[in-house]
């Protein structure tokens, strides 16, 4: 008996032994303790991630980390960078103690080639992420701070109807600057085409060059890629309703600004509220400045100026929503969202047929991707034809929404207009879109100083 209990001692040593020499020591915590997704998402009520882009604090988000050793770590950034939907980082070094690990380095986009420092620290269960330095692309070229271009007057060439034909000829002090950029194509030869695209484009100047500017006080492209705003809604109050839709009617019907005064003169006594960050986002792709919105940050957004809450269990389902490029739930959650708010352009967005959702929903995915230039002082930010194609489609489901609301837009003296107005709304939604669509080429956007720069 003696034998056989010396025996399994000594097999219960080894075998202690070899499990002894086969565990690991590693420098912190077990590495599957920590490897995990953190994040701090809308619908999570016990959020495992804290983020800092920045200096402010970012929400809706999630990270992955993992380390098999505990010596290096691998990072996975999920929209989080504007224009980077996974952005992983690989073989980062860690330095761990008996609690967690910390870590810190600089990257760079792979898509964007924006550049950023981090660093950060794990324990089990949480995950501490500070994003600082973050830099768009070519943020020295296109961060700055925008203001909308003076209305300006000179000689220029437009298209007048003479009986049967058309026919190039000249007109003094046609307006060449305002706060809308349109270029269509010229032709030797003038045709219904060319005529109503020339046509229309005056119609879009006048209009939106005397819009744009008393709702926009100005834009900022932040280097870190937020976009900020200075907007008023004083056009829309009682006192300045009438004189603001009477000057919209005289530019529409003139297809032109009187002059600049037009436009100072109505919004010297508007009060402007700054937008808050991380709603609207810039990045440079292939060359083009893509503007990005985070549909559920707005939502948030408008959602708690109106006085109610949103389920955040619904504001989490639209992110996955479009992280995940499903467009019919996204649609699905929209139109419930929409039932709590009742908001008018949320109200339209859910009633777009398939396509055009589908449109707008390339849009929210990898944002709209605009030309952008500088001429003579000015900054053209614009679509071209294949950018704004998917625009002109959408005009057709405005139509019918814009006739119907046509009659409660004009003050009681100027409801005689609505008549007038139609034929006019017809061209600007049906007409323009089905000439402009034909043309090889033109182009379309806001015009803006580019003297100014970033506020210190």
């Amino acid at each position: 008996m003696k034998k056989i209990s010396l025996i399994i001692s000594l097999i219960f040593t080894s075998v202690t032994g070899i499990l002894t020499s086969c565990s690991e020591d590693y420098p912190g915590p077990d590495p599957v303790d920590v490897t995990a997704n953190y994040s701090n998402k809308f619908s999570n009520p016990n959020p495992t991630l804290t983020l800092v882009y920045n200096g402010e604090n970012m929400t809706g988000k999630s990270v992955d980390f993992s380390t098999v050793k505990g010596e290096t770590a691998n990072l996975t950034f999920y929209d989080i960078l504007p224009g980077e939907k996974a952005l992983k980082l690989t073989h980062i070094p860690l330095t761990g103690d008996a609690e967690g690990y910390s870590f810190q380095g600089k990257g760079i986009g792979t898509t964007t080639q924006s550049t950023f420092n981090y660093e950060g620290r794990v324990v089990k269960g949480r995950l501490i992420l500070n994003l600082a330095d973050v830099t768009m692309a070519n943020a020295n070229l296109w961060a700055k701070n925008y203001r909308f271009a003076d209305v300006e007057h000179g000689t220029g060439k437009v298209i007048a109807d003479e009986g049967n034909g058309y026919q190039w000829e000249e007109k003094d002090d046609k307006m060449t600057s305002c706060a809308i950029y349109f270029r269509f194509p010229e032709t030797e030869e003038a045709t219904e085409t060319s005529y109503n695209g020339q046509n229309m484009g005056s119609v879009l100047q006048g209009l939106l060059g005397y819009l744009l500017p008393c709702i926009l006080k100005d834009i900022t492209l932040e280097p870190d890629g937020n976009i900020i705003a200075n907007y008023s809604g004083d056009a829309f109050n009682e006192e300045n309703k009438d004189l603001f839709i009477g000057n919209v009617l005289t530019a529409f019907l003139n297809m032109d600004i009187e002059d600049q005064d037009m436009i100072t003169d109505a919004i010297k006594d508007y009060q402007y509220t700054t937008s808050p960050k991380g709603l609207a986002y810039w990045f440079q792709r292939d060359g083009k400045i893509v503007i990005k919105l985070d549909l559920p940050a707005i939502i948030s957004q408008v959602a708690s100026g109106s006085g109610k809450v949103i389920d955040k269990n619904i504001i989490s389902s639209i992110s996955d929503a479009i992280f995940s490029m499903d467009a019919l739930k996204l649609k699905s959650l929209l139109k419930t969202v929409n039932g709590q708010l009742q908001n008018e352009i949320l109200g339209f967005i859910v009633s777009m047929n398939d396509q055009s959702f589908a449109t707008f929903f390339d849009w929210l995915s990898n944002g709209i991707p605009m030309h952008i230039k500088i001429q003579n002082g000015h900054s053209y930010i614009y679509l071209d034809k294949e950018g704004i194609a998917p625009i002109l489609k959408l005009l057709g489901d405005f139509h019918p929404i814009v006739l119907k609301m046509l009659p409660s837009l004009l003050p009681p003296e100027m409801a005689g207009l609505a008549g007038f107005l139609e034929p006019l709304i017809d061209m600007l939604f049906i007409t323009w879109p089905e000439c402009a669509l034909l043309v090889q080429s033109f182009d379309l956007g806001p015009v803006s100083y580019t003297h100014l720069t970033l506020p210190t």
